[in-house]
């Protein structure tokens, strides 16, 4: 996966506990490191903000600790900015306007990782049409900004037509991919 100049918004489903969270990991290491991502995709540089708020942050480290130190890097030295278990929601004002001017502030192009999206989104609920319409708004404004954005979502194990999955499909994502076992 090459990352494009223009913004764009990827999206990886599957079900909890399949490998997305190490796969994504790895494609933002690529993209922080402009290396062959897969050992076979040619990928742009571009700074790196990876969300996470399912994984404690020594927990987090230490994956991309571990994938820099196959590739003979210290993470220390890459343009990658670890935001782990900081509390951070996408849909309150505050949180979105510091992501906002952290984009802004850092060289472009900028990729924005949220691994997962249920675990920034506060009080919305992707069931609900009104709710995905917003989460969408709220993508579009970090694209808007200039961010090139690759969300996770974990999928319910009924697979990819299920109520929870249909609503996703709502943000319109460029790209959508599954991690099946």
């Amino acid at each position: 996966m090459g990352k494009r100049s223009s913004p764009e918004k990827r999206r990886r489903c599957g079900r909890p506990h399949r490998g997305k969270s190490w796969l994504v990991a790895a494609i933002a290491l690529a993209v922080a490191t402009q290396t062959l991502c897969l050992c076979k995709l040619a990928t742009r540089f571009a700074s790196v903000i990876y969300i996470d708020e399912d994984t404690p942050t020594s927990i987090l480290e230490w994956r991309f600790d571990r994938l820099c130190r196959f590739l003979g890097l210290s993470r220390q030295s890459l343009p990658l900015f670890l935001w782990s278990m900081t509390g951070f929601r996408l849909d309150a004002p505050p949180d979105l306007q510091k992501l906002i001017t952290t984009i802004k502030a850092l060289p472009q192009p900028v990729l924005v990782v949220i691994d997962t999206l249920d675990s920034v989104l506060g009080g919305l609920d992707t069931n609900k049409t009104k709710d995905s319409v917003r989460v969408g708004q709220l993508l579009s404004e970090l694209k808007a900004c200039g961010a090139t954005l690759l969300v996770t979502h974990h999928m319910s194990i009924h697979g990819l037509d299920d109520e929870k999955s249909a609503a996703m499909i709502k943000i319109s994502p460029d790209a959508r991919w599954a991690t099946l076992k």
